[in-house]
């Protein structure tokens, strides 16, 4: 079974950049506007793949980091959106809360992502000026 979920790119509020990592995640914002990605589940193995690069491997890698984790936690619940057992309206609505508990859990993770990524790369600037 292969299922394909595109990430819209986040939605971030961008504002006024402030010292620290704050100012980190404005930048990574902006490089998100575009950002988009695919995720497929081939018989246990989920991969993501790049479809509009960020321009930033580690924001990429985040992405991507995020949408696998979910689909992993998800998985067992694919079955119950093509099952022909259910009705069309049952598939239907399996279908449409699956894609939204899929989309809660990437925002949730790729945001923690992000902030841990921002952290990381604004204490290795304050190691620098030291």
């Amino acid at each position: 079974m292969v299922l394909a979920f595109v990430a819209l790119a986040a939605s971030m509020q961008v504002a006024a950049p402030a010292p620290g990592p704050a100012s980190e995640v404005v930048v990574m914002g902006q490089k998100l506007k575009n950002w988009r990605a695919s995720v497929r589940d081939r018989n246990g193995r989920v991969d993501c793949k790049v479809k509009v690069s960020s321009g930033d491997k580690e924001i990429d890698a985040v992405g991507c980091q995020a949408m696998t984790t979910c689909m992993a936690q998800m998985r067992p619940r694919l079955p119950s959106t093509i099952d022909k057992s259910l009705s069309a309206a049952e598939r239907e609505a399996n279908n449409q809360s699956l894609n939204r508990d899929l989309t809660a859990c990437v925002k949730t993770n790729h945001d923690t992502g992000l902030a841990a990524l921002a952290e990381r790369r604004y204490q290795a600037r304050q190691g620098a000026r030291r």
